[in-house]
């Protein structure tokens, strides 16, 4: 599985400027700003993933997919909740936020809205119907 798939292996910061023709824009304010944009675009696509292999597994891994799955969900709605209140994207290690939560880094507040969307309306839901136990979703920090 892709690392996007697997919150214990963290986004690769920064795959913006691995596209070719984009690594000369690292560094430079408008790249940053589409290194970010792009990181959040890809996380949220990858929870779509999720979802749609949940729902159908590959023929012949549908126990593996499961099993990934159910050991996944709470790294995977950990890393949510800590997007949603604001943490950039690919800056958890561990499960913790790098730099500490003081960090000034904040990711978009479109991108905090759509992964609280995402999570209460269709992920949280898929994980249950999955028999993952204890999950019960976090609120949104003031």
């Amino acid at each position: 599985m892709s690392s996007c798939l697997n919150p214990r292996t963290n986004l690769e910061p920064k795959t913006f400027f691995n596209e070719p023709g984009y690594e000369r824009m690292a560094g430079s304010l408008s790249g940053e700003c589409q290194s970010n944009a792009y990181s959040e675009k890809i996380f949220l696509l990858s929870l779509k993933t999720m979802v749609y292999n949940m729902r159908r597994p590959p023929k012949y891994f549908e126990d593996f997919a499961y099993g990934h799955f159910l050991s996944s969900a709470h790294d995977v709605l950990k890393a949510c909740n800590a997007y949603r209140n604001g943490a950039p994207v690919a800056s958890l290690v561990r499960g913790n936020v790098k730099g500490g939560e003081e960090s000034s880094e904040r990711c978009s507040e479109s991108f905090k809205k759509d992964v609280g969307a995402f999570v209460d309306t269709l992920l949280l839901k898929e994980f249950i119907l999955l028999g993952v136990l204890g999950l019960e979703p976090e609120k949104e920090e003031d």
